[in-house]
């Protein structure tokens, strides 16, 4: 999936690309992570033992878990779980800065620019999701744009970098 990322940096930034990279980081999913437990949903392991003809507590379920969660499965007190190496907080694999000298912008101007970013990652490296639905309303996006006017005007002596980022 692609989508825009609009990262805020110091408007002193000397090297953008250096900031950007620093900044996005964190959310880089192809970064290792250390190994963590992950519980598989309550409600999921009776549903697919039911697909499968097994009982909750069947040895073959394991299996039937890993192959739907793509890990090896255990099964303790606590239930059932797998141990993931992914990056929990992991939000893209690649980004690309088109033009430096056009998709990187000056606020609070940016805020004219009619643009409608998935995220915005600000200079304390949090990641801002935008609520976003491929089926909504108009009203719906007319907030959506609300929220991203509202974070950018917290910078007014920023730069904007927009990226365009895949999934």
């Amino acid at each position: 999936m692609r989508f825009q990322v609009f990262v805020i940096i110091p408007a002193d930034t000397s090297n953008i690309v250096d900031i950007v990279e620093k900044l996005m980081g964190p959310y880089d999913y192809e970064q290792p992570a250390s190994p963590y437990r992950v519980d598989i949903a309550t409600e999921e392991v009776p549903v697919i033992a039911q697909e499968q003809g097994l009982s909750y507590d069947h040895p073959l379920l394991l299996d039937k878990l890993q192959e739907r969660n793509g890990y090896p499965c255990n099964q303790d007190e606590q239930g059932y779980y797998y141990i993931s190496h992914e990056k929990p907080n992991g939000h893209w694999d690649g980004w690309i800065l088109h033009d430096i000298q056009t998709d990187v912008y000056q606020l609070p101007n940016a805020t004219q620019i009619d643009v409608d970013p998935l995220t915005i990652v600000t200079p304390d490296r949090v990641w801002h999701e935008m609520p976003y639905r491929w089926d909504e309303t108009a009203q719906q996006a007319t907030h959506r744009r609300h929220l991203v006017q509202q974070l950018l005007t917290r910078y007014p002596d920023y730069k904007m970098v927009s990226l365009d980022c895949h999934s």
